[in-house]
Formats: structure tokens, C-alpha cells, sequence
């Protein structure tokens, strides 16, 4: 395997992982933080109970997911006078027997709050790749005067400062902010590692060392979704902003191993 793809290889390993943490947990953290999907805890302690009234009439599958919700929100619940729950909850109870009208009316507003927090990611989302579709076509002017390498570790720093800034979010529409950064790593990401691995690759033996090279890509992926669960609710305590943040740092620091790469034209 050629050096410089040996070191494009750690460069896209922290890339991929920081990526999948994106996909995996951005609307999870975004309607859990930014928006208000929480219960008086009296509302909450009544579904639990009801979940587990109704454990021999639920499909058992059922059953255990909407449990292993509960479990989880014991485990990390604060003594504060509201209780964050998941959709998985309100969609369920929202159309249950035994609630109140107000009741009722407070798990809609969960829906409501989760609807739109997703909706909302699904535009800031097509932000990022509008912006990536328009700063392709910046990036070569950037190349040709920092060089590719710097290029791409620019970007992926530019990137990794925008995943993390969503912890810092206080409003929506700052939402599409930190996705637009995101979006100038994700131009980057999509050409400057080929175009750096081109000039170190034999002629005759491009196309199969291009195909190995996208294993760096799947690789990450997979380790990513076996730990990340894991890191999550035992490191982070169920938050999953923090595994954005995680996600962050690895992208800034796969921008700072990109200095590593003997890259030749």
C-alpha cells in the first residue's frame, strides 16, 4: 500500500466515524436539546405505570422497547421537575386510554416539538449539501494556493467546529449555521482525499487501490456503530449532543493528520 494512502487511511478512518456520529445521533440531540420534549414528572410516573398495567395486552416487542425507554430514562433522569421522554413514549400514550385532556394535550406538544425539530434538521441538512454543491467548486482555488493537504485540513477543521457548535445552539435557525460548516467539510471530504491519493497510486493499479481505499470509508462505519451506543449512554451519560461533540473532535483532529500525508502532485 502506497504512504501517502497509508496515511489518507487514519485521516478518513476519523473522518467516517465522525460522519456516522452525525447520521446516527443529530436528530436525537437536536430535538432532545433544542427543543422542549419534556413531561411534568407526575405525567411521567403515570406512563410508566400504565406501561407496565398494560404488559400482558402489548405485543411483546412492543412492550420491551417502549420498557427499555423507561429504563433509560430512569437511569439518567435529573431530580428536576421534568422528565425529557422519547417519541417512542408519547407516540404510544398520546393515543392511550387513561389520560386526561391535558394530559394528552402535553405529549401532543412532545410530537409536535419532535416533529418539527426533525423537519427542521431535514432543511438544515439540505443547506449543508446546497453549500457543499456550491463550495466544490471554490476548493480547487484554495487548493491551488495552500496546497491540497491544508486544504483539506482546513475543511475538515471548519467541519469538526460545526458539529461541535450545535451544543452550543440556543436557536433553531443557528441550526443551519453549523450544518453550512459542516457542509464546506463535506466538499472537501468527497474529493481532496482522491485527489491526494491520485498522484501517489501506480497507473496501471488506480482502479483497485481506489476500491481498497474505500474500505477507510465502510471500516469506520461499522466500528462507529458498535461503539458509539456504548460510549454514549456508559461515557456520556445518555446525551447524545455529547457524542456530536465526540464526533467534533475527531473530525478536527482527522484535519490535523491530513499534515501527515506526503502528498505529491
Amino acid at each position: 500500500m502506497p504512504k501517502a494512502m497509508r496515511q489518507l487511511a487514519y485521516v478518513q478512518f476519523f473522518t467516517w466515524f465522525a460522519l456516522f456520529s452525525m447520521w446516527i445521533y443529530s436528530t436525537n440531540a437536536v430535538t432532545s436539546n433544542i427543543y422542549n420534549m419534556k413531561v411534568p414528572t407526575q405525567l411521567y410516573d403515570k406512563l410508566k405505570t400504565g406501561l407496565l398495567n398494560r404488559e400482558a395486552s402489548l405485543d411483546k416487542k412492543e412492550f420491551q422497547s417502549l420498557l427499555g425507554d423507561v429504563n433509560e430514562i430512569d437511569r439518567f433522569k435529573k431530580n428536576d421537575s421534568d422528565v425529557l421522554i422519547t417519541i417512542n413514549l408519547a407516540n404510544y400514550f398520546s393515543k392511550a386510554e387513561g389520560l386526561v385532556t391535558a394530559e394528552r394535550e402535553i405529549l401532543k406538544t412532545v410530537q409536535q416539538q419532535y416533529n418539527d425539530g426533525a423537519d427542521w434538521l431535514g432543511v438544515c441538512s439540505s443547506v449543508r449539501n446546497g453549500l457543499a454543491a456550491i463550495f466544490a467548486f471554490i476548493i480547487p482555488l484554495i487548493a491551488i494556493s495552500m496546497g491540497r493537504k491544508k486544504t483539506h485540513m482546513l475543511c475538515l477543521i471548519i467541519g469538526g467546529i460545526g458539529l461541535i457548535s450545535i451544543n452550543y445552539i440556543t436557536a433553531p435557525w443557528m441550526l443551519a449555521v453549523s450544518m453550512g460548516l459542516v457542509g464546506i467539510a463535506w466538499a472537501s471530504i468527497l474529493s481532496m482525499p482522491y485527489a491526494m491519493l491520485s498522484g501517489a497510486l501506480p497507473a496501471d493499479k488506480m482502479g483497485y487501490f481506489m476500491g481498497v481505499f474505500n474500505f477507510f470509508i465502510v471500516i469506520p462505519q461499522i466500528i462507529a456503530a458498535t461503539v458509539l451506543g456504548f460510549l454514549t449512554l456508559n461515557l456520556f451519560g445518555g446525551n447524545t449532543m455529547l457524542t456530536l461533540v465526540l464526533g467534533g473532535g475527531l473530525m478536527i483532529l482527522a484535519g490535523i493528520l491530513c499534515l501527515r500525508v506526503d502528498d505529491k502532485d
